[in-house]
């Protein structure tokens, strides 16, 4: 599957996927993106799981966070030249450390549906305070995504929620879900109807009730 996520797949066009050039394009949006979350979930230490070529992850070591990276692509990551970004399939194999804040944007969705449930308890696992998942929906009844071929998952947000709390265990924070898609980048980048923020310090909410 890592040869799927080349070069062709970020900078091609929409060749492979609905990129056209990711380096360019992401860099202002994912910067904004560690901005938000350092201000929100102040962490010492962090994971993106699914980081791409690592703006996010680069940023918020400018603001002293211990951030790490995860990506399936070789050249994604070797394009990131950094040590502290790595390839890594977190639907495969355990993550060897934990963090305060571990978050996964536009990637869960990438991932076979019998894989799933391993890969979210495994980023819940390496997490010791916020775990933040936002997968790409869709309406129920949707099969594919012609502008997306390499999203293998289909479902509504109720679906997501209830697979996260009842199939994985996983401690729905709504307060902090719903803080998080009010901030700027979460609208204006169209992710507030997508965040699901689960923490240990938080009384459970079953599915049913959130």
């Amino acid at each position: 599957m890592s040869s799927t996520y080349d070069q062709q797949y970020f900078q091609g066009c929409g060749a492979k996927g609905n990129y056209s050039d990711y380096v360019a394009d992401a860099r202002g949006p994912s910067e904004h993106l560690a901005e938000t979350l350092f201000r929100r979930f102040r962490p010492a230490s962090a994971l993106d799981v699914g980081c791409a070529v690592g703006y996010t992850t680069k940023r918020l070591r400018q603001f002293g966070v211990e951030a790490w990276g995860y990506d399936i692509s070789n050249w994604a990551v070797d394009t990131a030249d950094v040590p502290y970004i790595q390839v890594f399939d977190f639907a495969s194999k355990w993550i060897p450390a934990q963090f305060d804040l571990v978050y996964s944007y536009d990637v869960v969705e990438h991932i076979p549906e019998q894989q799933l449930e391993f890969a979210v308890r495994n980023m819940w696992s390496a997490c010791r305070k916020d775990l933040l998942i936002v997968p790409a929906l869709y309406p129920e009844g949707t099969t594919h995504d012609p502008h997306e071929p390499t999203h293998l998952i289909f479902h509504a947000r109720e679906w997501w929620l209830q697979f996260f709390v009842e199939r994985c265990g996983l401690p729905y924070d709504a307060e902090a879900s719903d803080m998080l898609a009010a901030e700027e980048h979460s609208k204006v980048f169209q992710y507030s109807d997508r965040i699901f923020v689960f923490s240990r310090f938080r009384e459970r909410i079953p599915a049913a009730t959130a």
